[in-house]
Order: C-alpha cells, then structure tokens, then sequence
C-alpha cells in the first residue's frame, strides 16, 4: 500500500502582487465510507480542494460528487435508511 500526502497551497495574486480576498463557496461532498454514504458540507474556493479537504480528513473514503451547496441543504430527495 502506498501513502500519499497532498499539500494544497494555493495564493492568487493581483497586478500589484498583493493577495486578493478569496471568495469561499460551499460545496456539497458525497463519500462512501465502507458500507454508508454520507454528504459533507465544506466551505473551499473551488470544487477540487473541497474534496482534497475531505480526502485529507478521511483517506479511505471514496468521493462519488462534489457540487456547489444550494439553499435547500440538498436535501430534497434523501436516501431510504437501511
């Protein structure tokens, strides 16, 4: 088995080379851990480092979606209980 770390640093710059505000938006991420299912909600800039973040909490979660959160909760049609 091999061990990966990911490091994710990322600054944008403007013409001035100052750092601009990042604007954070919340993404909804989907994993499977083992047999359950679950949807995290993370705040990132973008949809790849929403999922980094959660791969880096649980390395042996699958990640199946990641897409932006919507006022709802994405919780409309929620998943039978088994």
């Amino acid at each position: 088995m091999v061990a990966y770390q990911i490091c994710v640093c990322f600054t944008r710059l403007t013409l001035g080379g100052k750092a601009e505000g990042s604007i954070m938006t919340e993404y909804t991420v989907g994993l499977r851990l083992g047999k359950r299912s679950q949807a995290l909600t993370i705040e990132a800039e973008d949809a790849l480092i929403a999922a980094l973040k959660v791969k880096h909490n649980h390395p042996e979660a699958l990640i199946s979606y990641v897409r932006k959160s919507n006022r709802r909760g994405d919780r409309r049609n929620p998943h039978r209980k088994e």
